[in-house]
């Protein structure tokens, strides 16, 4: 089989067709992938504003002939007050973390990723979920000295949190795997808490 890579242009073989229903605090996005050599599938997303809080309800049913595994994340784009991503930036995980990528001016303390200088170029910080971890899949990034949090909860657990940053945003991107025989569906939220 052909690998996906995220970087590199990858052949478009059959697009998937994508509608898009609005309501006053919701929209739901519907799309069909007929498929190619077995390999099909139907998701929707129901995003829904409520107070402080946006939320995404997923649904992903597999309806090829086969089997496939893929990990579903979000881009999220992060800042507070125009401030650019460096001193006052903190990333905080409900769980002990060990952290790949850290480079100067960044570290960890805890369980927090810190941001000590202002960024100069895009940054990556790999954070691999604790083996056995159990508890809740949020992920919180916050600026220590106004007060400001967004709070990412993702309702089922995941394989990793990918920390990718610039100047102008911090992006904590959850992700999750999925595994679905033919017919099968799975189901999951995100939400993001503005404090």
């Amino acid at each position: 089989g052909v690998s996906y890579r995220f970087e590199k242009r990858n052949e478009l073989i059959e697009p998937a067709k994508t509608t898009v229903t609005w309501e006053r605090d919701r929209a739901t996005f519907k799309q069909d992938c007929e498929g190619v050599s077995g390999y099909a599938y139907n998701l929707e997303a129901d995003v829904k504003l409520h107070d402080a809080t946006i939320s995404i309800r997923y649904h992903l049913t597999n309806t090829g002939t086969k089997t496939f595994t893929t990990e579903q994340y979000a881009h999220n784009f992060f800042s507070f007050s125009n401030e650019p991503v460096g001193p006052n930036y903190e990333v905080e995980f409900p769980y002990d973390i060990e952290a790949d990528g850290i480079e100067a001016g960044q570290r960890k303390e805890g369980r927090k990723i810190l941001y000590k200088e202002t960024l100069q170029k895009p940054t990556n910080i790999r954070v691999p979920m604790p083996e056995g971890y159990t508890g809740p899949n949020t992920v919180s990034v916050r600026h220590s000295v106004n007060g400001q949090q967004i709070t990412a909860t993702t309702s089922i657990l995941g394989t990793r949190t990918f920390l990718h940053a610039s100047a102008a945003y911090l992006c904590p991107e959850q992700f999750v795997r999925l595994n679905l025989k033919p017919g099968e569906s799975a189901e999951w939220t995100r939400q993001y808490t503005f404090h």
